[in-house]
Order: C-alpha cells, then structure tokens, then sequence
C-alpha cells in the first residue's frame, strides 16, 4: 500500500508540474506568442492528475492488488522454488541470526538450510554461546517409522540419500557443548518428532520467518518457499508459528543419548547428501 501511495503522489506531482507550466505560459505569454507546447503541457497535466487519482480510488475502493494482499498476510518475498532463493535466505540467516532472541527451526533435518551451510551453522552457534537467544530445534526423529516412510516416498532419490542428511545434521548438533553435556540447557532445546509428521519447514527468527511446505513428489528443493514476517493482524506468520509450537509439544526431548543411538542408526546407512529437506 506504501508503494502505492508514493505512486499516487509521484503522478499527481508530475501533473501539477506540467498544469503550473501550462498556465504559467498562458499567463505570461502574449497571444500572439502562445505555442502548441500550452495545451500540451495542460492536457498532459491533466491526464496525469488523472491517472493518479483513478489508481489511489482503485486502491482505496476497489479490489485490493496483489502487493497489497501480500503485505497484508505478512508476506515479504516468495520463491516458486526454494532453490531461487538461496542466496537471499542465506544474507537474511546471517544477519538475523546475528541479533534474534527468539530462534526456532523445524525441518526433516535442516541440513540444506542450516547445518549444511558453515557460515549458516556457525552464527547459529554463536547465537546459542551468547546467552541471549532461546533456540528451539525441532528434526523428524531418525528412530521412528515416520521417518523411514518419508525416506522412502519418490521425492527421495533413496533411504541412504536421506539418512545421511539425517547424520550431518546429528553431527553438527553433536559439536554443541550444552548437548553432548547431558545437562538441560535453557538457551538450547532440542526435540525430534516421533508422532507428528513434519509437513512444513520452519526458520523463525524474531518477527521473521521462513517456510518450506514438505511434498511427496518433489524434493525439498523444488518446492516453494516464502519470507514472513510478523504482523499485529492476523497473519500468515502466526499460523505457521502454531504449527510449530503443535509438532514441538508433541515431538520428545533429545539429548545426548538420543543423540548417540541416531548417530549409530543411521551410520550404515550413510550416503553423501545429495538431496535436501
């Protein structure tokens, strides 16, 4: 709405420009003088003033545009694949990362947008080592038959694709010294889902978010994504914060017995990770 509005300022401000031109000429000139440039200026003053005009009574009264539809549901940006958007997300973790207090991230494993990125990974930690973050990470536990079913749908190229996604991401997490102490740590928890499947990726991080919706038939890659943010209204940044909190409350706690025993699981079955979730 914002652009839209400058939009509507910039039109009618180009036709005064024009109009005060016209009439200044017409004023100032004698007639004998007068060009063709007067009416020109005018009418073209006009039609901008009108133009302007037509688009703000759009705006106000008629159908609401797509840029502002977005706005309104708290979209910021939205990829037909995630894949197209790489690059943006990444600039956007590292800077986030950098001074959110509030982090939650749910995914199949988060490998491809998380734990597989250094730079990514390491601001991540470096958030948990400040103290000053509360972060929340959510996997689909390697253990339960959740899991193995989605290693096994056509997105897959196949189960040791899968699991050794599955095992980076459990490697990385083993690097946390609050997990592998056994101790319960408030800046960390970690949780894995054995009850409820995990539909939807989740990168929250303050009042902004990233999601991913899960398909049977494509990689994680191809699917779309969106950048959220949070609204006051009733946005879209708030339902997938409630399926966040849904799947975290019914997901169990994983610490560092887990932690060994889905290391051990899915070791065997280790592939390079050539598909991402």
């Amino acid at each position: 709405m914002m652009l839209d509005r400058t939009r509507f300022a910039v039109f009618v401000a180009l036709g005064l420009i024009f109009l005060a031109l016209g009439w200044g000429l017409a004023h100032n000139l004698p007639s004998s003088q007068e060009t063709f440039t007067i009416p020109l200026f005018i009418n073209f003053g006009t039609a901008l003033v009108g133009v302007g005009l037509i688009r703000f009574l759009w705006d106000v009264l008629g159908a609401p545009s797509l840029r502002s539809e977005m706005e309104r549901l708290g979209v910021v940006r939205f990829w037909i694949n995630r894949r197209d958007g790489e690059t943006e997300r990444r600039k956007e973790y590292l800077k986030f990362l950098a001074t959110s207090q509030k982090i939650d991230l749910m995914g199949l494993n988060l490998y491809t947008e998380v734990f597989g990125d250094a730079e990514v990974r390491d601001a991540l930690e470096r958030a948990v080592r400040s103290g000053k973050a509360k972060v929340r990470i959510l996997i689909s536990d390697p253990r339960s038959a959740i899991t193995t079913q989605r290693s096994r749908e056509p997105s897959e190229i196949n189960a040791k694709v899968f699991s050794g996604l599955l095992e980076q991401t459990l490697t990385s997490l083993g690097t946390y010294p609050q997990l592998r102490s056994g101790e319960p740590c408030e800046g960390l928890l970690v949780r894995a889902s054995d009850r409820s499947v995990i539909y939807v990726m989740v990168i929250r991080l303050d009042d902004q978010m990233f999601v991913c919706n899960y398909f049977s038939s494509m990689v994680g890659d191809d699917t779309p994504g969106m950048q959220l943010r949070k609204l006051r209204d009733y946005c879209l940044f708030e339902k997938y914060s409630r399926e966040f909190e849904s799947v975290w409350s019914n997901s169990r706690s994983f610490g560092l017995a887990e932690l060994e025993e889905c290391q051990k699981l899915v070791q065997p079955q280790k592939g390079g990770p050539q598909s991402s979730q």
